[in-house]
């Protein structure tokens, strides 16, 4: 390209300013927009997990962000050991069928996770997109206020339900399926010690339960503001089961429904919900998926990355992961046309889109797989890796 590319950014999640992180560094011309009024309008949080991200990170952030990576920690006083685990178990027992090893693997706020990738971005807010157009070497944005912006290449970074993704491929085609759960979360902080210690005791970090009813359960350490006063943690817990979620319900009801159908588990799933305090927002949330299918991306003046192009369940905890390999491999294929003036935005385009599209339809698949198996106690238990890791465990046991 002879002249200087100015990439426009859809969207200012995590995966957006990372993107923007990276081009930065890389001193090649951004904008960014997002339609958050402001950055802390999403008040939600939730914990998500980083799994072999740390060398694509390092690509995208200044080496003096890397290194307050640990700021974004869920426990940040937590002294990694050279390899941990996170124990599955069977909900109803408490005994553990398998251990999954974290190696390469933390866990992170997302609000924390976003505002260390913010620093230095200047997004601007309260920007809905509404229409894109192209002409023969451009694009532009147009904004619902009635701004627009000219550029190079727009990236639709904007989430599951990205307005970019409709704009290429239309409604239907763009629509997100949903997964029929029943998906309960909260963010949980317990009164007294003695219930935050039981609520932990699964795993120091997370853990994951089993029914054999057909429910799956998670306890996650979210943020630890003082790790001598366990009334200070808090923690992200999560009960799914088969069946859409009941709509209509109050905040009330909610926790009855949730309680009820944790009370007959074993700890620490049962005190997870079970102990909320009754003053605790519940969540249903509805989870969707879309598996990706090429688009045009008009001579590469357009393309998508992160949870716009592939969003899938949380049941392997890939999503974030995935999201921040599209914006390294995006970011990488954009510095080498920009230091070296060759090729076309074309080509760089079209092969990030190749290999992004194969990864994303295989991890949604697995996603979708880990799901129906995990409500599923016939099918889990008969998973060779659970028949593999009950071997080993009892192995263990007998002293073998």
């Amino acid at each position: 390209m002879s002249e200087p590319l100015h990439v426009i950014i859809i969207g200012a999640g995590i995966t957006g300013v990372l993107i923007a992180q990276g081009l930065k560094a890389a001193d090649i011309k951004y904008t960014i927009f997002d339609e958050e009024s402001a950055p802390d309008i999403r008040k939600r949080e939730w914990t998500l997990n980083l799994h072999s991200a740390s060398s694509d990170l390092r690509k995208l952030l200044t080496p003096d962000l890397y290194l307050r990576l640990r700021e974004a920690y869920t426990d940040p006083n937590h002294i990694w050991k050279d390899l941990e685990y996170t124990p599955w178990y069977n909900s109803m027992t408490g005994e553990i069928i398998h251990r999954v090893p974290r190696t390469d693997t933390i866990n992170i706020s997302r609000r924390r996770m976003r505002k260390l990738c913010s620093e230095g971005i200047e997004v601007n807010y309260g920007k809905s997109l509404s229409e894109i157009s192209y002409d023969e070497d451009k694009v532009t944005a147009y904004f619902a206020d009635g701004s627009n912006l000219q550029g190079d290449l727009l990236i639709g970074a904007d989430g599951v339900r990205s307005v970019v993704r409709e704009k290429l491929l239309g409604v239907e085609k763009a629509k997100v399926i949903p997964c029929h759960e029943n998906f309960t979360t909260a963010i949980a902080r317990y009164d007294d010690a003695e219930t935050a210690l039981r609520v932990r005791s699964g795993d120091w970090e997370a853990c994951i339960g089993y029914h054999p009813d057909g429910m799956c359960n998670m306890v996650a350490i979210s943020n630890v503001p003082d790790p001598d006063d366990p009334t200070t943690w808090e923690f992200n817990i999560a009960n799914s089961a088969l069946g859409d979620s009941p709509l209509g319900l109050d905040n009330a009801a909610l926790l009855q429904n949730v309680r009820r159908r944790c009370e007959g588990m074993a700890e620490p799933f049962r005190s997870s919900f079970t102990d909320l305090p009754d003053s605790t927002k519940v969540f249903t949330d509805k989870l969707y998926y879309w598996i990706p299918v090429p688009w045009d991306n008009h001579g590469g003046k357009v393309t998508l990355a992160g949870d716009a192009a592939h969003p899938m369940p949380p049941f392997r905890g890939q999503g974030l992961g995935q999201s921040i390999r599209d914006a390294a491999n995006l970011v990488g294929h954009l510095k080498k046309l920009s230091s070296s003036g060759e090729g076309s935005i074309s080509a760089v385009i079209s092969e990030y889109e190749e290999e992004m599209i194969e990864r994303g339809v295989q991890e949604v698949e697995l996603s979708l797989t880990a799901m129906r198996i995990g409500h599923d106690w016939n099918k889990l238990m008969d998973h060779p890796t659970i028949k593999l890791a009950g071997k080993k465990i009892s192995d263990l046991k007998n002293g073998s």
